[in-house]
């Protein structure tokens, strides 16, 4: 799902680019060597555009973004570009308090020793989905910019007001997972009315809650997911 967001995105950057370049060949300076240059880009590498700029009329016709939008579309832009790739390259973390072996390594997952195992887990889950929406918001506002059809007062807030409790179940999926490992005798207390507090929020954290004594083996395990 990752891969084919971060296809998503590249395409929908390259489409805004060429949109703010097209903008720029608009402006007072749009028929400028360098502007010309810029919007050509690699398929203009035999082209004089000093030549082409003296050739070419002044501008007139199709009306510039406005300054309103041209910031919002710029915006859009540089999430999408630093936004797929930074899911991608972000590991499944498990947090561990002190239940995993010292040395273990597991592929693909980044082990992170913490005090307050599922409060921590929470919070790791609730960043690493505000920076999944932050994401899905600049795809979305995307597509409507280049279709022309955004409006601030319709998606505006809409857009502002997404959230992980929102996401469809491929949206989760995009979620960098979140797992935590605990002992059982330590759910008591505030530890098991924060555990309460996780099942019932829908977070897709999932824990590993060792029941045996120390030093059994992980199949002696029980995993269990909260509800998404």
């Amino acid at each position: 799902v990752a891969v084919a967001l971060a296809a998503q995105g590249t395409q929908l950057a390259g489409q805004l680019d060429d949109l703010l370049k097209l903008d720029d060949l608009h402006g007072p300076s749009g028929s400028s060597p360098g502007s010309l240059a810029a919007a050509l880009g690699a398929g203009g590498a035999g082209l004089d555009a000093t030549k082409l700029a003296h050739r070419l009329p002044a501008h007139r016709g199709s009306q510039r973004l406005t300054p309103e939008r041209r910031q919002r579309v710029e915006r859009v832009l540089a999430t999408l570009r630093a936004g797929a790739a930074h899911l991608q390259a972000e590991p499944a973390v498990l947090l561990d308090t002190g239940v995993v072996p010292e040395g273990t390594v597991l592929a693909g997952v980044a082990i992170q020793p913490v005090e307050n195992g599922l409060a921590s887990a929470m919070a790791a889950f609730d960043a690493r989905a505000a920076a999944t929406a932050d994401l899905l918001r600049a795809l979305r506002t995307a597509r409507l910019e280049l279709s022309t059809a955004y409006d601030p007062e319709r998606h505006g807030e809409a857009l502002e007001r997404l959230h992980w409790s929102g996401f469809d179940a491929e949206e989760l999926l995009l979620v960098p997972a979140v797992l935590v490992a605990v002992r059982a005798e330590r759910l008591r207390g505030q530890e098991l009315a924060t555990l309460h507090e996780l099942l019932e929020s829908g977070r897709p954290v999932q824990m590993l809650i060792l029941t045996g004594p120390t030093g059994t083996d992980a199949g002696a395990a029980l995993s269990i997911q909260a509800p998404v």
